[in-house]
């Protein structure tokens, strides 16, 4: 409590007359103890009778009160009740100020929500930056990837428009479904498998989504597996501090709709949330709908003053007409809606289960374990494709296929370098084929916390160590009877089973204004592939011997961070400014998945194992470095966060899709972000009026030291135009490094002679692209653009708000060769830059029991339609970005 509140209680409860009948009102604002940031919906209860939830800003009133004496108590989940006596007198209307509560001992992180409007918390040793409840709730989001693009050093990567499956890429990282990225929600995994498949299959609805923290710098050594670059936790809506039924819907164009309805609220000890959500859009593009059905609940109950239990159920269902088949240059610039392939259907669902008891021992121990898992499938069907040029499109399809759905090609005029993809025909009949995932996980965390202190040292250790289970089984069947098959005959049975057990330990000590705070990870996996296809064609085969191939890797990742308070300085009468400087340095890795970890490396090469060979690919790892200022000055009316970074990353191999380092490689990528926020109406002195002003900046550079790239597409699936076929010859033929194969008489790999013109590309096998010192310098690792910004300026005004968003992103390179110019299949080529403008109005009026809300929200008003990936490269060419969307919505909670 500040210590002008004792002075003014006290005073309070001295005053020895009361007159009644004129009407008093008190107010105030909650804060977390800990850290002094506001704390959003605690229940004020003033007597026995009337009572209050605080906002946002954690600020309270409870208003028409007789004068006399008065009780007022404050309930939050997860901390010690507070109460406060006073007396009030006739027509007063008495703030109480900041009113700190204490975290209780028995709390859990995953129900702990801030409702702090600032950017970063400076509790984490490292950058981080939180996105608010305020901010996703203003917002109105279509989905997370869209709200993720205002972190500092984060780039999303577009393909299927609602962040199903999105593509982050933090500091440089390949992007394509996350896979570099640590994803969690409310502390758990949330990736099918986060060693063996840690593509993002899954995605929460933003709907169900309260606030986002992103991570980076040393303590993501705490989280888990593919910590090199960042991890991204996704915080759901903690149980309401009063019972409440919460109804939200929205819709806009496109066939965009949601329908959310929840029920939750805090009994005694006892806090549940039940969430129930229906969700479906008809996509940006042609035959691209989707339909999700969400489904989660979460309880929480205080067992006694040492002791929470937490019980977390999910369960989502998605049907989605998802196809990784885009556009070709010419189809883009014709009409980038179009997409002919009707019969892709992707169905998932998702099961996941929480689990976690927290016991706060005697002298500050606390032990927390956690049991977690989940269970993910898919089915995916997709239309085999075929690439034809556009006056050859009639023929190759057949009359009825074209007439069904290619008949806006007629009227088109064409050149040679102008094609279409579609349906690959078989026997005049389009074929299809089936990928089907199955992924299981489970696993087992205990960890351990307790505070010391030393004179003037403060001591804090946090130390854990968890066992984890994955089983994926792998399938594809292909059909090529219709493009309507949903059977067919299978090609591939793969099973892999992944045990790892992993120990964490993070240990700061602080004195003053210094804070040191070395952390430790280890890791031990062992993961079996066994071809169950294969096996079944040896019937003689005993189960318990089937062929299998087997990886067993340890990495120990050691980090140090370090932070000094710059201090609270009072520059003038009344205005303060606060800041620290932070630094950290890391081990990072990201684990082999299962496309990468049954490999061999001899002396840096890699090759596929040869039977009863012993597999030794090991992990990606990283030394990663960054430092920053962090803080706020004039009052907190400016705050914010610079950082710098240099990441330097080994034994690099996954690169992009077709493209791997068949000699590992070395890549740099370095650095800066700036997230800054300005509370423009606070420097101004208002205090009704709010106009803030949100910024954030990244600077990337990128450089791949060493290692060879075989690109095996380039050349031999590669549709080039005339103008990216001779950038590859001028490549081949002046670049030291860049050397062309092509198959001898005995189908053996040997160099092509240079030089080579356009004529010899269809007899090139592979392309090889050696970086380093006698090779390639100076080329970029694809998805790193050199700069990008995002900025937001809103107005607020009691319940009323205006918002309006500018993004911008340079132009990057898609692939290692880093192409300029774009090939006829639209594969390769680099991005243009682009800019989008998005702007929301939203209303919120509060009125005892009932809160209502509405918003209207134009998302890239000004319909710039660009190019947001070839993440697939061969296999879809463009991926068109953008498109003009509006909604409204209403929501009411009573």
């Amino acid at each position: 409590m500040r210590c002008i509140l004792f002075p003014l209680v006290a005073y309070l409860l001295g005053l020895a007359s009361v007159v009644s009948g004129q009407i008093s009102s008190v107010s105030g604002r909650v804060v977390d103890g800990s850290d002094q940031h506001p704390l959003m919906d605690v229940a004020v209860i003033f007597g026995d009778g009337k009572g209050a939830l605080t906002d946002a800003d954690g600020r309270f009133a409870i208003n028409n009160l007789e004068a006399g004496t008065y009780t007022l108590r404050f309930r939050f989940m997860g901390f010690d009740e507070r109460q406060i006596n006073g007396v009030l007198q006739p027509g007063q209307s008495f703030d109480l100020g900041d009113i700190p509560m204490n975290p209780a001992a028995n709390q859990l992180d995953e129900i702990r929500v801030s409702s702090a409007t600032a950017s970063y918390t400076a509790n984490y040793a490292g950058s981080n930056t939180y996105l608010s409840p305020r901010l996703v709730r203003e917002s109105r989001s279509m989905g997370t990837e869209e709200l993720l693009r205002q972190v500092p050093g984060l780039n999303v990567i577009g393909d299927m428009g609602l962040s199903n499956r999105p593509n982050l890429s933090i500091r440089g990282s390949w992007g394509r479904r996350s896979y570099k990225v640590l994803l969690l929600e409310d502390g758990s995994y949330i990736a099918p498998a986060p060693y063996l498949g840690p593509g993002a299959y899954y995605n929460p609805p933003i709907e169900r989504i309260e606030a986002i923290r992103v991570i980076k710098g040393a303590e993501t050594l705490l989280y888990g597996p593919n910590n090199m670059y960042g991890v991204v936790n996704y915080i759901s809506r903690r149980p309401p501090a009063e019972p409440e039924v919460m109804l939200k819907l929205s819709g806009g164009q496109r066939g965009y709709a949601t329908a959310q309805a929840a029920y939750g609220g805090t009994w005694n000890q006892l806090g549940a949330d039940v969430q129930v959500l229906y969700k479906r859009f008809d996509g940006f593009i042609d035959n691209s709908g989707v339909e999700i059905f969400n489904l989660h609940t979460k309880f929480y109950v205080e067992l006694d003053k040492k002791q929470s239990f937490y019980f977390k159920l999910g369960y989502q269902q998605e049907v989605n007409n998802a196809s990784l088949s885009a556009q070709t240059p010419f189809t883009f610039e014709t009409d980038p809606e179009q997409n002919p392939f009707d019969a892709d259907e992707f169905r998932s669902r998702r099961y996941s289960l929480d689990v976690i008891h927290k016991y706060a021992a005697n002298e500050g121990w606390s032990f927390t374990t956690k049991v977690y898992g989940a269970d993910f499938a898919r089915d995916w069907w997709k239309q085999k494709v075929a690439l034809v040029r556009v006056d050859e499109a009639r023929a190759y399809l057949g009359e009825s296929i074209y007439m069904d759905r290619y008949r806006y090609l007629d009227e088109l005029s064409t050149g040679p370098d102008d094609y279409v993809r579609v349906g690959q025909v078989i026997n005049g009949r389009e074929a299809t084929t089936d990928s089907k995932w199955n992924y299981t996980f489970a696993g087992m965390q205990e960890q351990v916390e307790k505070n010391w202190n030393y004179g003037i040292w403060n001591a804090e250790l946090l130390a854990g160590g968890r066992i984890h289970q994955e089983i994926y089984l792998d399938q594809l069947l292909q059909n090529d009877s219709s493009r309507w098959a949903r059977s067919g005959k299978y090609t591939t049975d793969l099973r892999y089973d992944l045990l790892a057990a992993a120990l964490w330990a993070k240990y700061s000590l602080s004195t003053g204004r210094f804070k040191f705070t070395p952390l430790l990870r280890f890791e031990h996996v062992n993961m079996v592939r066994k071809d169950l296809l294969a096996t079944s064609r040896q019937p003689v085969q005993n189960p318990d011997n089937q062929p299998e191939f087997r990886n067993r890797y340890d990495v120990l990742l050691p980090g140090l961070a370090m932070n000094i308070r710059i201090g609270h300085l009072e520059i003038a009468e009344g205005v303060r400014n606060e800041g620290s400087f932070f630094t950290s340095i890391y081990r990072g890795f990201i684990a082999p998945n299962d496309q990468f970890a049954f490999l061999v490396q001899e002396n840096g090469v890699v090759s596929a194992p040869q039977p009863g060979q012993e597999l030794n690919m090991k992990p990606e790892t990283s030394l990663n470095l960054e430092a920053g200022l962090r803080g706020s000055l004039a009052n907190q009316a400016i705050s914010g966060q610079l950082t710098g970074f240099h990441n330097r990353i080994s034994n690099f191999y996954a690169a992009g899709r077709g493209e791997i380092f068949q000699s590992l490689g070395q890549v740099v990528i370095s650095g800066a972000e700036a997230g800054l926020d300005f509370d423009l109406t606070r420097l101004a002195g208002e205090s009704r009026h709010q106009i803030g002003l949100s910024f954030n900046a990244t600077f990337l550079r990128s450089r791949i030291l060493s290692g060879e790239l075989r690109d095996r597409e380039l050349a031999t699936a590669v549709t080039h135009s005339a103008a990216s076929a001779q950038e590859l010859v001028n490549m081949i033929n002046t670049q030291n490094g860049v050397t062309a194969y092509t198959l001898d008489g005995f189908g053996q790999e040997v160099p092509l002679s240079a030089p080579v013109s356009a004529s010899d590309l269809e007899n090139i096998s592979a392309i090889a692209f050696r970086f380093g010192t006698d090779g390639i310098a100076g080329y970029d690792a694809p998805y790193t653009p050199p700069f990008s910004i995002h900025s937001r300026l809103s107005y607020r005004y009691l319940g009323f708000l205006a918002a309006l968003e500018y993004h911008y992103l340079a132009a990057q390179y898609a692939e290692y060769a880093n192409f300029e110019t774009e090939s006829a299949d639209g594969s390769i080529g680099k991005l243009p830059g682009y800019g989008t403008v998005d702007a929301q109005v939203n209303y919120q009026l509060n009125r005892e029991k009932l809160s209502w809300e509405f918003f209207i929200a134009g998302k890239n008003i000004s319909n710039v339609i660009y190019r947001a990936s070839r993440l697939n490269r061969v296999a879809s060419g463009i991926f068109p970005g953008g498109f003009r969307q509006v909604n409204a919505g209403l929501g009411l909670t009573f």
